[in-house]
């Protein structure tokens, strides 16, 4: 008679499915920022940015790679690879579709720098106007 033998899954694991897994580590994130946050004073600047976060990822639901490419972006940015203004514009071209995440971004900024969409001078509907503001001056750009 051959032994039967029981493999053991830990059981954290086998009580959650896949999707409650991804929510408990992203909830273990939010706590992290949270408490990062805490300490330099900025429990409403963590909060926001994680609503933020949210607003992105829901409106680009269908589009994973979008808010992938957003995170790196944040990544070059903190790490000092990119500028403010370089930012700005690549933020620009990856939101062009949802104009409405520039108000969002904006608070985020640093003191004098700004994204605000405008309609296109020639009326296409496939370009994005914007006006980008920094202390030095405003730039208008256009993005397809």
């Amino acid at each position: 008679m051959m032994a039967t033998q029981k493999l053991l899954i830990p059981p954290t694991q086998a009580a959650q499915p896949p999707r409650k897994r991804k929510q408990k580590q992203l909830s273990s994130q939010r706590q992290k920022l949270g408490a990062a946050a805490e300490g330099t004073g900025g429990v409403k600047v963590a909060v926001d940015a994680i609503t933020y976060l949210d607003q992105i990822k829901e409106t680009y639901c269908e589009e994973p790679d979008v808010y992938r490419e957003f995170l790196g972006l944040m990544q070059d940015f903190k790490s000092a690879r990119t500028t403010v203004t370089q930012t700005i514009t690549r933020v620009a071209v990856l939101f062009r579709s949802h104009t409405e995440l520039y108000e969002g971004f904006n608070s985020f900024l640093p003191p004098g720098y700004g994204i605000v969409p405008s309609p296109s001078r020639d009326g296409k509907e496939s370009e994005v106007e914007v006006v980008i503001t920094t202390p030095d001056g405003v730039e208008r750009r256009v993005f397809r």
